[in-house]
């Protein structure tokens, strides 16, 4: 963990990180205009930066050993990472650009928010040895839901 946000809630974290994501369509959107960069090369030098950014914070918060982990689940956790998150993160990439507004992509894809909430909560419940215990609230399901309709009507309206 990096020195400068140990301290912080998991609430915090999550508002300072969406607050400093929220320009990153347009900068995909710039990139392409200003360059001809296309979504999927900005998505690829900017993931580069990503991986820099995690080995120097580990670096300089002396957590370099938390990078070190068993190869088998690496090796695993880099075998999703290219099944499922490289063809999410192409078609995500892809999808910006076309989109009449770069803030529409993001918003559509947060969908993955409800179904993460879901699929977290049933998982544990399947595998609870394999999991820690995670609570469901059907107030904060009920949020996701109505976050959700809203951006169906947002989605509907540009189309």
């Amino acid at each position: 963990m990096s020195p400068f946000s140990a301290e912080a809630s998991w609430i915090a974290k999550v508002l300072i990180s969406a607050i400093l994501i929220a320009p990153f369509t347009t900068f995909i959107v710039f990139f392409n205009k200003q360059f001809g960069m296309r979504g999927e090369v900005f998505f690829f030098a900017w993931i580069l930066g990503t991986i820099i950014a995690f080995l120097l914070f580990a670096r300089l918060g002396g957590t370099m050993a938390t990078l070190s982990v068993p190869l088998i689940p690496f090796l695993a956790a880099m075998v999703l990472g290219v099944c499922i998150g490289g063809v999410a993160n192409l078609l995500y990439a892809q999808s910006i650009p076309m989109a009449p507004n770069p803030g529409l992509p993001p918003a559509l894809f947060s969908i993955s928010i409800p179904l993460a909430y879901l699929l977290s909560y049933g998982a544990s419940k399947i595998v609870p040895n394999q999991l820690p215990h995670i609570e469901f609230n059907w107030i904060n399901f009920g949020g996701i839901l109505v976050l959700i309709i809203a951006l169906a009507m947002i989605t509907h309206r540009s189309h």
